[in-house]
Formats: structure tokens, C-alpha cells, sequence
């Protein structure tokens, strides 16, 4: 009973930590002279103990941050995509990090690129005035007077090719465009919503060229090349 006791007091204090000290970068003196402290006490045991604790209150996060996360059968692979996520961003490793981010969104996206009724959405859709009412947000109360239609919204020029195909056979960002358009945004954008949906996009594919690093053998397009080099000058724009 007494451990059990012990145990419970520990994990509150596990969970007082998390909430007031270990993420707050105004603490990270008492994290380091805490680490400092401890490690020759115990030959190396004790942050042994601490890198364990923060690993369970991480995992811990991920699984609140998923709970409701209606795929179930995914569930699982995104939460340890979250968890590697944030061991890197612990390390401060950019493109490890990166990686781990757009996974968990690359898992989400596939699999509702298969799902039926989006893709027949999708495919319904692409003719239609890419923008709703503001004032009356229905997904049939179209804006007549729409710059695009959802098609030249998504792929611009690239609209009479692109938006033929199944959406499950879009290239990755494409797919990203897509989903984030039918279900981020319930198909119903307004015109006063447009630079936040090319800002969610772009920031996406700031996701994919970190991605690309990680694969040996690609060649690094000027795209690409410019989003390394907005995101080596300011990481805090993915949140690392």
C-alpha cells in the first residue's frame, strides 16, 4: 500500500512538473542545474530516472492530444509519431523533428484520401465556386462571385489535369490541399479566409522539404531550398 502510496505522489508530482516547470523555457535553468545536480550522485542513474519520467509524461501528452481522434485504427502509430516528435524537439533537432510532424499528418491525409465519400466530394466539387457566402457559411451557398473555382483554387493552372484525379492518387502536398480545403475547412472557405489557407499550405511544405532530407538521393528543388532556409532562420515557425 505504501508503494502504491509512493507511486501516486511521484506521478502527481510528475504531472506538477509538466504543467509549471520542465516545458517552460524560463525554467530551463532549474532543468539543467537539476540534471547537473543529480547525475554524479548516482553515477548517471538518477538521469537515467529523469529522462524515464519525462519520457512518460510525454507519452502521456501525446495520448490527451489523440484521445478524441476520431480513425481509430491510426490512433496508436500517431501517437508514437508524437512522442518521437517531441524527443527531438528536446534535442533541438530540426529536420528529426520535422519529420516526425509530418508524418503524423502524411498518416492522416492517406487515410482519408481513401476514404469514399470524401474522394466522391472531392470529385463532385471541383467545378464549384471555391468560395462561400461569409455572412450565411453553408457549404451550398456558394459565393457567385469567386475568384476560382475549388479546382483552380487547389492546383491553380494545374487544374484541368489535376482535378480529374482520384484523390487518392494526388501527389502528397496536392492531397494536403485537398483535405485541408473539404475537411480543415468543411468545403466552406471564404474569400476572407484565402491567406490563411496558402499559409497552412506553405507551412506544410516546409514539413515536406525537412521531409526530403531524410530521403538520400533527392534532389533539392529552389522551393525546397527556400523553405530550409526560412526555417534554419526561424525554427519557431514550425514550433520547434
Amino acid at each position: 500500500m505504501e508503494q502504491n502510496n509512493n507511486r501516486e505522489n511521484l506521478r502527481k508530482l510528475l504531472a506538477f512538473l509538466e504543467q509549471n516547470i520542465i516545458f517552460d523555457p524560463a525554467n530551463r535553468w532549474f532543468v539543467k542545474e537539476l540534471y547537473a545536480m543529480t547525475e554524479p550522485v548516482a553515477d548517471g542513474k538518477l538521469s537515467d530516472i529523469y529522462e524515464l519520467c519525462i519520457e512518460e509524461v510525454i507519452r502521456a501528452q501525446a495520448q490527451d492530444f489523440y484521445k478524441d481522434f476520431v480513425i481509430f485504427d491510426i490512433r496508436q502509430q500517431l501517437i508514437e509519431d508524437f512522442i518521437k516528435m517531441e524527443h527531438w524537439r528536446r534535442r533541438n533537432d530540426i529536420k528529426e523533428f520535422g519529420m516526425a510532424m509530418f508524418q503524423q499528418i502524411e498518416c492522416i491525409i492517406n487515410r482519408l484520401g481513401h476514404d469514399i465519400v470524401l474522394c466522391e466530394v472531392f470529385r463532385s466539387m471541383m467545378k464549384a465556386p471555391c468560395y462561400v457566402d461569409a455572412i450565411k457559411q453553408e457549404v451550398t451557398n456558394r459565393d457567385p462571385k469567386s475568384s476560382y473555382t475549388v479546382g483552380q483554387l487547389l492546383y491553380m493552372s494545374e487544374a484541368p489535369t489535376k482535378s480529374i484525379q482520384d484523390l487518392s492518387m494526388q501527389w502528397v502536398l496536392d492531397k494536403f490541399k485537398g483535405v485541408n480545403y473539404f475537411v480543415c475547412h468543411k468545403g466552406m472557405l471564404t474569400k476572407y479566409q484565402f491567406n490563411q489557407f496558402v499559409e497552412e499550405n506553405r507551412l506544410f511544405g516546409m514539413l515536406y522539404a525537412l521531409r526530403n532530407r531524410n530521403h538520400r538521393g533527392n534532389n533539392e528543388t529552389a522551393r525546397d531550398a527556400s523553405h530550409l532556409k526560412e526555417i534554419k532562420d526561424n525554427p519557431n515557425l514550425l514550433g520547434c
